[in-house]
């Protein structure tokens, strides 16, 4: 893990010609930027920080020293607020690039950064509670040259997305996800920016009329997000699929889309890649018997918790450069697994939390012999293969969920031999023990995400968590209903400074060393989550 020192030789090595520099997810302080960054003032035009201890003095010096700057990244930097965009990025007139998301900047210091910075392109403010409709009608839509403009997860409501459509005739993307007052009202200024590629209005109250109006104005789209979007229905899909042929990805969970909606799309846009019908209860065999028979070019489908069965998953196996398939939840069986492993070949995602599916010791057959399985998801009921099998087929393995099976230690410990590229694992309520953690902590050195759940896992367990390889990279940690107390956490706060978020047991972890997380940037929750899991 790069720290102050790493990072201050680095710099004075490459100096004079450093133009970029990346430092995200890093131990570095403002001790780091105000050694190395003006070293290479003259010629510096890139800088990432994102995810440091950086504060916004630090910035203010980045700034006055490098005014060439076109990118800046401080996302996820707790200490950054409105200072850092009001008397520092407004000193550089350059910047088309500005990511400030889940920082502390309100609609002044948004404000402040556009009127100072005629060429901004790509702004992101998302996780920025404080950023409202003002900083859009006063600042952004002022920016001519803005293509580019993430409000996900902020106070934003349809006379701000309209203002910025309105203003931004260059606009390519547009993500208002979970922006609860955004109804569909700033569709028709949308719908005049007709070189959008990319619309995510994800949890949003957009209804058909919205989606048909989306793709009568822009056809160029080749990306859509209406997840959770309860209004949308087959209308405005079919609609919208007549009118944007160059649809590539079409996210549409949890909505009230049937087969009728999928069967248009598969017909009109032929170019479709990814496809989200995830809790989509409409959804039938029928329309992804479908997609295995037109759908060729498809590499990603998400089927979770539709009524799909075998009949629909053996013609979905027709489409063999999927590379990410999610049939949890639906009724699936060992039949349809068995259609899967024997066509696709390029297979590095698999979910199949499925209560009739009760092996994956088939996925070794076929052609998935040869697959690197990445993410594997299984349900509980379902066998995990010899250790033998786990070696050959699952030695790619960055991604497992095994949470709510039967597993202990001896299974993890026999996956952990050959899963030595873990990057992601869950194991909430399961019968493991230390010992599992212990042989992922030494073993799996890339992991950054750890569910640990309702299991036997104790400060021991942790401690060599923290001690481990892996400690600089970590940056989950699912601990409720453990036995772990403040011995372990603090080791955790000391030594995994790249820790964003921790979910911990109340009673045995004091008030003194949630604090502690707190004050590193980590979200802290005592509270059950799907992501704890």
């Amino acid at each position: 893990m790069c720290n102050d020192n790493v990072a201050s030789k680095l710099a004075r090595s490459l100096y004079p010609g450093l133009t970029h520099v990346d430092l995200g997810m890093t131990r570095i302080t403002d001790a780091c930027v105000y050694d190395i960054l003006p070293l290479c003032a003259t010629t510096l035009v890139h800088v990432d920080l994102r995810r440091t201890g950086v504060t916004g003095a630090s910035i203010i010096e980045l700034a006055t020293a490098c005014p060439l700057l076109m990118h800046v990244d401080v996302s996820s930097c707790a200490n950054v607020t409105d200072s850092c965009c009001v008397d520092a990025l407004a000193r550089c007139p350059m910047l088309a690039h500005v990511y400030l998301r889940s920082t502390r900047v309100t609609d002044v210091g948004v404000i402040a950064l556009a009127l100072a910075c005629p060429y901004l392109r790509y702004v992101d403010v998302s996780s920025c509670a404080s950023v409202t409709d003002s900083c859009c009608v006063d600042a952004l839509a002022r920016c001519p040259m803005l293509a580019h403009v993430d409000l996900r997860c902020t106070n934003v409501t349809d006379v701000g997305v309209g203002a910025i459509a309105s203003g931004c005739l260059l606009l390519t993307y547009v993500d208002a996800s979970f922006c609860n007052r955004v109804t569909g009202k700033c569709i028709g200024a949308l719908a005049t920016c007709p070189m959008l590629t990319h619309v995510s209005l994800c949890r949003t109250n957009i209804t058909d009329d919205g989606v048909s109006a989306l793709g009568t104005g822009c056809r160029l789209l080749k990306c859509v997000n209406f997840s959770m979007c309860t209004s949308v229905t087959d209308d405005g899909v079919c609609s919208l699929a007549q009118k944007c042929p160059m649809l590539t990805h079409v996210l549409l969970g949890h909505t009230n889309v049937g087969d009728a909606g999928v069967l248009f799309l598969i017909a009109l846009c032929p170019r479709l890649r990814h496809i989200n019908l995830c809790a989509c209860h409409r959804v039938t065999d029928v329309g992804v018997e479908a997609i295995g028979v037109r759908a060729s070019a498809l590499t990603h489908v998400v089927l979770q918790q539709t009524n799909v069965t075998d009949v629909g998953v053996v013609a979905l196996a027709r489409c063999v450069r999927l590379e990410h398939i999610n049939l949890s939840s639906t009724q699936t069986t060992d039949v349809g697994v068995e259609a899967i492993a024997k066509a696709c070949s390029q297979l590095i995602h698999l979910s199949l939390s499925c209560r009739d599916v009760t092996s994956v010791v088939g996925l070794g057959a076929g052609r998935m012999s040869n697959a690197h399985i990445a993410h594997l998801g299984l349900a509980s009921n379902t066998s995990v293969p010899s250790a033998e099998r786990t070696y050959y087929y699952y030695k790619h393995l960055e991604h497992v969920n095994l949470a709510f099976t039967h597993v202990g230690d001896d299974t993890v410990c026999m996956m952990t031999a050959a899963a030595t590229k873990l990057e992601h694992v869950s194991l909430s309520y399961t019968r493991i023990t230390d010992l599992s953690v212990v042989s992922l902590a030494t073993r799996c050195r890339r992991l950054t995400h750890i569910s640990v759940t309702s299991t036997k896992v104790t400060d021991v367990g942790v401690v060599a968590l923290a001690t481990s390889q892996c400690a600089t990279l970590l940056m989950h940690v699912a601990l409720l209903d453990t036995r772990v107390s403040d011995v372990g956490i603090r080791t955790l706060a000391t030594e995994c400074r790249s820790l964003a978020s921790a979910f911990l047991p109340r009673d045995s972890v004091s008030d003194a060393t949630v604090q502690v997380l707190l004050r590193n940037g980590c979200h802290v929750s005592h509270t059950t989550s799907w992501i704890s899991q």
